[in-house]
């Protein structure tokens, strides 16, 4: 019970931004010995993302790999919230370099889908197109082997990326390969992958 009472108080602290409030509640759970959850590092991992101190975040969760107990709760959950909090922070390697570290988490597997649309969306957002085709590409293959497990890419990611793809000038060299794959793996193709917009930015990374 204890624990559900400050894991609401510090995701209401988080939401409205009272992060002085949320570290006395951080430092109070720890003084009373109250068990962490999953939703309470992912808490954690906001809020150290919005407080623009992502090592932090980093810390918080590497600090969790070390222990049976402490590696049940790096979820699903706490991993989109690392990738959030890069992206929050503009910091396009460090979303990468969450990935990778979350593919070695123990409990959770292989990243699903959820995991590859966040990153997917917030690179093609960025501009970064040459990193989220490849990631659209990788997880295409992943479906193509696992096809009964993993579920399928969000469409609004693919239709940001196909979107980025044609502004910076790259859907021929990196989105008609990808259409392939996405053929392979049974994905629907978005619209924006079939039309130019009106207005074409140049220079995509």
């Amino acid at each position: 019970a204890d624990a559900v009472i400050f894991n609401t108080l510090l995701d209401g602290c988080v939401k409205h931004s009272r992060f002085e409030l949320a570290d006395e509640l951080l430092a109070t759970m720890e003084e009373h010995s109250v068990e962490a959850s999953n939703f309470t590092m992912s808490i954690i991992v906001k809020l150290r993302g919005k407080q623009r101190r992502l090592d932090k975040a980093f810390e918080a969760v590497r600090a969790r790999t070390g222990d049976r107990r402490g590696r049940r709760l790096l979820d699903a959950q706490v991993a989109a919230s690392l990738i959030s909090a890069c992206f929050h922070n503009h910091d396009m390697d460090k979303a990468l370099e969450a990935f990778e570290e979350i593919k070695s988490w123990p409990g959770l597997g292989e990243p699903d889908a959820s995991i590859y649309s966040s990153l997917i969306a917030g690179l093609a957002r960025h501009g970064d197109c040459r990193r989220a085709a490849a990631l659209a590409t990788e997880a295409c293959e992943a479906m193509i082997i696992r096809r009964t497990s993993m579920k399928p890419l969000t469409p609004e990611s693919l239709q940001l990326l196909f979107k980025a793809l044609w502004q910076h000038g790259l859907h021929a060299e990196l989105g008609t390969p990808l259409e392939k794959h996405m053929r392979l793996a049974r994905l629907p193709v978005p619209a924006a992958a079939r039309s130019e917009p009106t207005e074409r930015h140049r220079g995509g990374r």
